[in-house]
């Protein structure tokens, strides 16, 4: 079903406000726009990732995967991957760690249900010309993570 996992960020502040601790509030918002921008089209569509990761760790869900999501600019690889958003401008900011650690189990535990090697974890700008998901997303870490998960 699943060939690769995408991440991206969303290149907004992190948070909607001072009351929006965890990003729920932005994640609302941004499922929000994408769903009004599709809606006509695709009746049951509900956002362009399948989940989103908030400063603070909390995992929000987002299209079902049962569902494609239009999530990379490729409809060959919105058909065959997992878009996964990390909240916040990472061309500008730095992943906080609660985040980060957040996304490494999300994806692990995705990696493991679909059968996905790490090879197959990119980039949105792997797949077409975009800065996202920022030059301060901590890929490189990120793949180191999930390798060492997986042979510990």
């Amino acid at each position: 079903m699943f060939e690769f996992i995408v991440v991206h960020h969303s290149a907004t502040t992190s948070r909607l406000g001072r009351e929006d601790h965890d990003g729920e509030r932005l994640w609302i918002a941004i499922k929000k726009y994408h769903r009004n921008r599709w809606k006509e089209r695709f009746p049951w569509y509900v956002m362009d990732y399948h989940f989103g990761i908030g400063p603070t760790g909390k995992v929000f869900p987002g299209q079902p995967l049962s569902f494609p999501a239009w999530h990379t600019g490729d409809d060959w690889y919105n058909l065959r991957s997992i878009g996964i958003c990390f909240i916040g401008n990472f061309e500008e900011e730095l992943m906080p760690k609660k985040q980060f650690d957040a996304g490494v189990k999300l994806i692990f535990s995705l990696m493991n249900r679909y059968k996905i090697p790490p090879e197959n974890i990119l980039r949105h700008k792997d797949i077409v010309r975009t800065l996202c998901p920022g030059r301060n997303f901590p890929f490189e870490k990120l793949i180191l993570s999930l390798q060492g998960i997986g042979e510990a």
